[in-house]
């Protein structure tokens, strides 16, 4: 999902003004040598650092939630503690993205908010054929996450 890196290597080179992670998601780690992130991350030259996040690691970009809560919970930009606040902003990187997770990604990025997540850059693979109806997330406050997976866990147990 983030092809070799090299996109991403390249951004942290470019270091957009405050940029400090730039998150890269794939679920082939074992196929792909990633030694150039290692080696970039390395080298402490005031660059963005380069994290790979793998399917083991609850990257499943379907799983909107989790990963956003993923995201936000590590740290807070509601918070005083500048420590919190030094993971953000983020970049999130998908290149050949295949049928719906071009759209789930978009939907990751818009829920984070442009505070969080101000850069993404996407170059999506196939896109499923356009019969049905592919819904992108908008941003929402933890609240209105909150209460719209609460509604669909109630939906889920009425099917049962």
């Amino acid at each position: 999902c983030c092809g070799k890196g090299l996109f991403s290597l390249l951004l942290s080179f470019v270091n957009p003004p405050g940029l400090q992670r730039i998150i890269l998601f794939d679920k082939a780690v074992d196929k792909i040598n990633w030694d150039h992130l290692l080696a970039a991350n390395q080298e402490d030259q005031g660059r963005p650092h380069l994290e790979l996040w793998t399917e083991t690691e609850l990257c499943n970009i379907h799983n909107h939630d989790a990963l956003v809560e993923k995201l936000t919970l590590s740290s807070s930009l509601d918070s005083d503690d500048k420590n919190h606040n030094d993971e953000y902003p983020i970049a999130v990187t998908g290149i050949h993205l295949c049928k719906t997770l071009s759209p789930a990604l978009i939907g990751l990025v818009n829920a984070l908010g442009p505070q969080r997540a101000p850069y993404l850059c996407l170059a999506p693979c196939c896109l499923p054929r356009v019969d049905q109806e592919m819904p992108i997330l908008q941003y929402e406050t933890p609240e209105q996450r909150q209460f719209r997976s609460d509604f669909v866990q109630r939906q889920e147990l009425k099917k049962r």
